[in-house]
Parts: C-alpha cells; structure tokens; sequence
C-alpha cells in the first residue's frame, strides 16, 4: 500500500517549539538559506515522547534536533537543492534515475494530494550529544546520501575495528530509546524518525495517521 494513501484523522495537536524544552537545535536549513525562521517546531505529542525518550540516554546526553517542521515552500526548496546536487554528481544518469534518486530521500512538496512527512510536524531528524555537547560517532553526517547513510548499514557488514563497532552502537542506541517511544525509523536515514504521520501509521500497521499538514 502507498503511505500516502492512508487516512488522515487529524487530532489537532498544535505545533510547539524545540529549544524550550532543552533540545540542541540544529537549524541547519535556517544556515543553509532554506528558510527565514531560526525557530524550530514540531507536535508537541512529539516533543513530549522525546523528553522521555532522553530519559534513556547515558547521564548528560541529550538529543540535537537538525530539523522537524517544514512549511511546503522549504519542502520543495530542499527537493530542489538535491535534485540539482545528484543531476551534477550523477550527471551520466537518465532523468528518471535522478528524480528517483531525490525522491528516495526528499519528498516532494508539489503533489497538492500528498502529505510530506515533514510539513506535518510529526518527523524529526536527529542525532545524540554527549556530556560535553559533542555529536556522538554515527557513520556520515546529517544529510549525506551514500550507503552508509542507511539505518541499518552497520548492522549488515563485517565489522573490522572499533570505530565501526561504536558506530553500530550508537545508531542501535538512538533506535532503541526512539522506537521505545513510539517512534519508527526511516530505514533509508538513520536519522530520522516519524510519529503520528503516514510514514508512522504505515510502519506500525495502523489504520489512519493522526497528523495531517501542519501550520505554524
């Protein structure tokens, strides 16, 4: 079944702001140009399963947030931006390959009859900070598409040294504290994570998603 497809029973939840409730924010598309507004939001059902998913995290850690919310316009703007980025990089690949390609870790925003999984304020994309407010080892960085980007990666190769070990670690420890909360992971991104919206109902086999788009 298409995510998109699956029912939308809005429940109301009004969006909230991250940094108040003691999150690192990341705004890395405010950096970018992507958007005006360095405040970041998301539903506040999310925020508050994200206080208790910190609960679980070794003393002193916390969550930095790189992004939640997405107005339409930014959702397309970010589609955009790779589009162009993979047309360069892969620049001897047919069209529908490289549409494909964005389309695989951007939704687009241009589908009036689909609801991209950001612009509801119920994805979160996101990594852990230890005791002294450093990213902990995850693979790649936020938002660099290549293989090891997936959650998964490091669960199905040999593992040859330390570093990679503590790689795999890390990722299952940010799985398991978020997916105890509810939450379900995006096996193409490691670092993000879905409650409440399509992606979410799709992954937990639930009958309808409880939000739809959101506005700030």
């Amino acid at each position: 079944m298409d995510k998109f497809k699956i029912p939308i029973k809005e429940c109301g939840e009004e969006l909230v702001e991250v940094e108040p409730a003691g999150f690192v924010a990341g705004r890395n598309y405010y950096h970018d140009g992507l958007t005006r507004n360095k405040k970041m939001y998301l539903r506040s059902g999310v925020v508050e399963r994200l206080k208790k998913a910190r609960q679980d995290l070794p003393k002193g850690y916390n969550f930095k947030v790189w992004d939640g919310y997405r107005p339409r316009q930014v959702q397309q703007k970010l589609w955009d931006k790779y589009y162009h980025q993979f047309k360069t990089e892969f620049s001897d690949w047919p069209e529908e390959k490289v549409v494909e390609r964005t389309d695989k870790y951007v939704a687009r925003a241009e589908f009036s009859d689909r609801v991209p999984n950001h612009t509801t304020g119920g994805a979160v994309d996101l990594t852990i900070v230890d005791d002294k407010g450093e990213e902990i080892e995850m693979g790649t960085r936020f938002d660099e598409f290549k293989n090891e980007t997936d959650s998964d990666y490091f669960e199905n190769i040999n593992l040859d040294n330390k570093t990679q070990i503590k790689i795999r670690d890390n990722r299952r420890l940010l799985k398991r504290v978020l997916e105890k909360q509810g939450f379900a992971q995006y096996k193409d991104e490691w670092w993000h994570f879905d409650y409440g919206n399509q992606a979410w109902a799709f992954d937990k086999n639930k009958e309808f998603a409880i939000y739809g788009a959101a506005r700030i």
